[in-house]
């Protein structure tokens, strides 16, 4: 007697399938690899950008220190070019120059990091000698990765001499006028300061530890309110270690689209060389980017910023990026 088996068939993946899974986990893996690259490409470009920075500040710090407690000879008036001559306090001759290297030269030592090259490097010295003005030095700089030339960074300052006798201020202030003094912070920050009632904090902060006294805020606006509206009308001025310099005559002198000096010194009178967060257009108005209104450090969310180092419209309006503790930057700080 025979009896009927019943068989049981499992079932299992063709090789079609097998083959349709196999690509789908190869294209995951590598879009998930692409980011991760990608990733690992913006942390290293972040990297260079800041030892950029952090190379561009000492540099320029260093050349202006020395330079603004020298004395530049006559023969050097109306200069522009790639290396300045001049005595120092010491009453020793001092050559700022380029190698074939593309490396900062003082006199015969280099003093520029072997991680960077010099693209660029020009002095620009004014006419002192034929009209009888105030020596001074305009340091122009471009500084490049050695391990990624397309990432470049371009440093400006101009230095008063103090060879000659000078008032404390570059041109003449009205008497009684309201002088009201500018910063920039020595700290920088994410763009989640905590709205812009957590800005002025910073700026307030700031201020009181380096014992200004005064009341501060900071040059940001937000999507309701213009950075102009919410200082004060004065005579703008940063003070420098030696030197004080005016910003603008005016609150409408402000944001005429120029700048008179740089802002360039911190709180403690220390030269700075950076980004500053601002959501500021160059007429004092807001910018729509504005790291939500001072509130996210999100990295998909940008803010407008400007930098320390122009005297342009680019002071307070140069460019956006992310909000991201990656891209932390500074802040201006205005008297009230």
């Amino acid at each position: 007697m025979i009896k009927n088996k019943h068989i049981t068939k499992e079932k299992s993946f063709t090789l079609i399938e097998l083959l349709v899974s196999i690509t789908i986990f190869v294209l995951v893996f590598l879009a998930a690899m692409g980011i991760f690259v990608s990733s690992l490409k913006g942390k290293q470009r972040v990297n260079e950008l800041k030892e950029i920075e952090d190379n561009g500040r000492y540099l320029m710090e260093s050349m202006s220190r020395e330079i603004r407690m020298g004395t530049i000879p006559d023969s050097q008036s109306g200069n522009n070019d790639s290396d300045l001559s001049f005595i120092d306090s010491d009453e020793n001759t001092i050559v700022f120059s380029l190698n074939a290297n593309d490396q900062l030269l003082k006199n015969a030592d280099v003093i520029s990091s072997d991680r960077i090259n010099i693209s660029n490097l020009k002095f620009y010295v004014n006419d002192f000698l034929n009209n009888s003005i105030q020596p001074e030095v305009t340091i122009s700089i471009t500084i490049e990765s050695v391990a990624n030339s397309s990432v470049s960074m371009d440093f400006q300052n101009t230095v008063s001499l103090m060879s000659k006798e000078c008032n404390e201020f570059s041109i003449p202030i009205p008497p009684g006028s309201d002088l009201k003094r500018v910063f920039v912070t020595s700290s920088d920050y994410s763009g989640a300061l905590g709205g812009l009632n957590g800005g002025d904090n910073e700026c307030q902060t700031r201020a009181n530890m380096a014992g200004l006294g005064g009341i501060w805020k900071a040059w940001l606006s937000g999507s309701a309110t213009d950075a102009k509206d919410r200082i004060s009308d004065g005579v703008y001025y940063v003070k420098g270690p030696t030197e004080s310099n005016i910003i603008a005559m005016t609150k409408a002198d402000l944001i005429d689209g120029t700048i008179e000096n740089l802002i360039k010194y911190d709180e403690n009178g220390n030269f700075v060389i950076g980004y500053v967060w601002t959501g500021t257009d160059d007429d004092g108005t807001a910018h729509s980017k504005n790291c939500n209104d001072w509130t996210s450090d999100n990295f998909f969310v940008d803010g407008r910023y400007g930098h320390t180092i122009q005297k342009n419209r680019y002071w307070t309006d140069r460019g956006s990026d992310s909000c991201h503790w990656w891209y932390e930057k500074h802040l201006y700080c205005f008297e009230q």
